[in-house]
């Protein structure tokens, strides 16, 4: 199946527990993408890595981006959880936040590149390509 890049919307299949669920997500735009990087770089100082905030950015966007879950992927007091539900967001962040730790994570880390970053944070032109890597035959 190709990439649709100019959708508005992408599924994410997380696997907790040896189970599936599907997320509808929204596409975050450059600006957020930049931000998340920003917020997940603050977590990092002298060489200390505060995994707790790191955690609590990835959950934070993961929520952002999350528009909805396919019915019967997750079950929340006897019943299917899904965006029906106007409290589907709390229930998921307090009962089981990796679920959008786990959306941040494939939405954010998965859809950017260091160069992309430090352009967006208005850096340099990003790393040199390796050595025997140049530009791609189509560029």
């Amino acid at each position: 199946m190709a990439l649709n890049i100019t959708a508005e919307r992408t599924t994410v299949i997380v696997e907790l527990y040896g189970q599936e669920v599907h997320f509808t997500c929204r596409k975050p735009d450059p600006i957020e993408l930049a931000r998340y990087q920003k917020d997940v770089q603050k977590a990092v100082k002298a060489n200390k890595i505060d995994s707790q905030k790191i955690f609590r950015v990835q959950v934070a966007y993961g929520e952002k981006v999350a528009l909805g879950v396919r019915k019967g992927d997750i079950i929340a007091d006897g019943k299917a959880l899904t965006e029906e539900n106007p409290d589907w967001k709390r229930i998921i962040r307090t009962k089981e936040p990796r679920l959008f730790a786990a959306v941040g994570r494939a939405v954010f880390e998965n859809a950017i590149t260091d160069n992309e970053i430090e352009d967006e944070l208005g850096g340099g032109a990003g790393d040199a390509p390796l050595e025997g890597q140049g530009s791609p035959e189509w560029a």
